[in-house]
């Protein structure tokens, strides 16, 4: 859902967003999105008016697991989605 909320930014607001806070700044559709999106850290690339790169990492259950075992998983969740 988060990836159709990017593109119908990019449409709306003829361009993309430049962070997180930016996204969710626009309307009530984009601040939704994020109540369930499970990771913590977001990160925006743009590379022009027609490619943006999306990473997100930090999964909150990698995050709770950190806090028990203090031991990081080398297989966490994450990802990196380009849009152009």
């Amino acid at each position: 859902m988060i990836y159709d909320r990017i593109v119908d930014f990019r449409i709306e607001q003829i361009g993309w967003p430049t962070s997180k806070t930016d996204f969710i700044s626009k309307g009530i559709k984009y601040y939704e999105v994020f109540e369930d999106f499970p990771y913590q850290n977001t990160d925006v690339k743009i590379i022009d008016s027609n490619t943006m790169d999306f990473t997100y990492n930090q999964h909150i259950k990698d995050v709770g697991k950190f806090k028990k075992t203090e031991k990081v998983d080398l297989n966490s969740y994450g990802g990196s989605v380009k849009f152009y």
